[in-house]
């Protein structure tokens, strides 16, 4: 469960020391209730951002048993900067998941620079473990070159779906990748 969506957006604005304090909070009450549910956050709307709350929120030692993974957003900034939540992520030995972003992030629409410039270097390059193409989804007010599924309709009437170039481009991807799979690091001594 996150505390907020976005919460370093400027209509959303909460501080880290805000999410800190809910955490502090509701967690022991969550654990009380008899609830073992633990926090995803910040999921915040830049890496960079989410790094500063996760921080925040991490280096206290009441707050810290209650979040099982760190997430965050890929708007406004280069997919580089996901190396800084990596960071934190990686300081306290937690899952890191990219819970929100658009194809056009990789700085293309085109199905083969969003897998070769988004999907691959999250797992390769940050160690991102889930991934949630949430513009994937959306109706035909958006471009059918951002989302694995167009829902279309007519008026406020449903007329069905179409499955767009990114729906194969993902599932091509992903066949090769069954539930359960565990990544394991390999070195070759060969020449590229």
């Amino acid at each position: 469960q996150a505390i907020s969506n976005e919460p370093s957006y400027n209509r959303n604005l909460m501080s880290g020391e805000f999410v800190r304090d809910v955490i502090k909070d509701l967690g022991p009450r969550l654990r009380a209730a008899g609830f073992q549910t633990k926090f995803v956050l910040p999921d915040d709307i830049r890496s960079s951002d989410a790094a500063r709350v996760a921080n925040i929120v991490m280096s206290d030692s009441v707050a810290a048993p209650f979040v099982g993974s760190l997430a965050t957003h890929l708007y406004d900034e280069p997919i580089s900067n996901v190396s800084s939540i990596q960071a934190v992520a990686d300081a306290y030995n937690l899952p890191l998941w990219m819970t929100e972003f658009t194809q056009s992030a990789s700085g293309s629409i085109d199905g083969i620079s969003y897998a070769e410039g988004i999907m691959h270097p999250m797992i390769n390059d940050y160690n991102v473990s889930m991934q949630m193409y949430l513009w994937g989804f959306f109706g035909n007010w958006v471009d059918s070159r951002e989302t694995l599924i167009s829902l279309n309709y007519g008026g406020a009437a449903y007329t069905g779906y179409t499955l767009n170039q990114m729906y194969y481009v993902m599932g091509q991807y992903s066949r090769h990748i069954p539930p359960g799979t565990v990544r394991v690091g390999v070195t070759s001594d060969q020449p590229t």
